[in-house]
């Protein structure tokens, strides 16, 4: 009797072997005949923005990156960066309209200044504004929004408040 169940024991698991083999093949088969379709789903169109944006906070003064902002503003980007590695080389002078008080430049401008360090924040900003904008699919594209406004004051030793300001720019 010993013998009967024990052959008996070996045909079950022969079958239950038999069994997930099946199985196993017919799991197999779906997941070739699922990747064909999911080929299908991955292929999205891609959508293309019709503008890119750049923001940036800086210990710049606002009324020096008002002036620049006006500066530039519908120019593209790589002549906004041109002009303004002019004002870092002092070679060109930015347009300060709301001070009297300010000396002449050479050419027609009133009063004007040459923010270095603010320019040179700028064309960092300009960069990446211009990455932005080749990802988004805007290749020559001018900036139509530059708009500087006074950033949370920085509270520093003696309880001296500093300058900081935050910009933001758009390129279509």
């Amino acid at each position: 009797m010993e013998e009967k169940q024990k052959h008996d024991l070996k045909e079950e698991e022969k079958k239950q072997g038999e069994n997930k083999a099946e199985e196993t093949v017919k799991v197999e088969k779906r997941k070739e005949e699922a990747k064909p379709e999911a080929k299908k789903k991955e292929k999205k169109p891609v959508v293309k923005k019709d503008e890119a944006v750049a923001c940036g906070k800086e210990k710049i003064s606002t009324k020096q990156a008002m002036a620049i902002c006006k500066f530039i503003k519908g120019k593209t980007c790589d002549e906004a960066v041109k002009d303004l590695e002019a004002v870092v080389k002092m070679k060109k002078a930015i347009p300060f309209k709301a001070s009297v008080e300010m000396p002449h430049r050479k050419g027609k401008m009133m009063a004007g200044r040459y923010p270095v360090k603010a320019s040179a924040y700028f064309i960092k900003l300009i960069k990446t504004l211009k990455a932005n904008g080749i990802v988004n699919g805007i290749e020559n594209g001018k900036i139509v929004f530059a708009c500087p406004n006074r950033a949370g004051k920085i509270h520093r030793r003696n309880w001296r408040k500093f300058k900081h300001t935050s910009i933001t720019l758009k390129l279509k």
